[in-house]
């Protein structure tokens, strides 16, 4: 059922319809459980270990959140705005305080307006000329 892709190393399943019969089959603590072990399996790679993390849990947990922040970290200096988004609202779910809470959702929308509000050089004024 399972084959090592040769460029990335990553199990993949051998027909793209297995995984989603694999999911739809295991029951919620099995998926958890799964999770958490790719979670280990991608610990050096800190976005997908998060996401794996994130999924592998239910209630607050600040070891998580504190991952998921990190990949936010990492996604936002590779220029993924979204990503980055979208790892500080489950950051902000999965914090254990309040002010915790408060400061990943600040976090969040500071990104969020920050990355709708640049439009690029496209939008700049065009060079004038000057009058010699």
């Amino acid at each position: 059922m399972l084959d090592i892709d040769p460029l990335s190393g990553d199990f993949v399943f051998r027909h793209p319809l297995v995984r989603p019969t694999v999911v739809q089959k295991a029951m919620p603590n099995e998926r958890r459980a799964a999770h958490t072990a790719l979670a280990q399996v991608h610990r050096d790679d800190v976005e997908r270990r998060a996401m794996h993390l994130a999924a592998s849990t239910v209630d607050p947990d600040e070891r998580v959140a504190a991952a998921l922040k990190a990949a936010a970290d990492s996604a936002t200096r590779r220029g993924g705005s979204q990503a980055a988004v979208a790892w500080l609202t489950r950051a902000a779910e999965l914090s254990e305080s309040p002010e915790e809470r408060s400061r990943r959702l600040g976090d969040a929308a500071f990104i969020a307006g920050h990355a709708s509000c640049w439009t690029g050089p496209s939008s700049w004024p065009a060079p004038t000329s000057r009058p010699a």
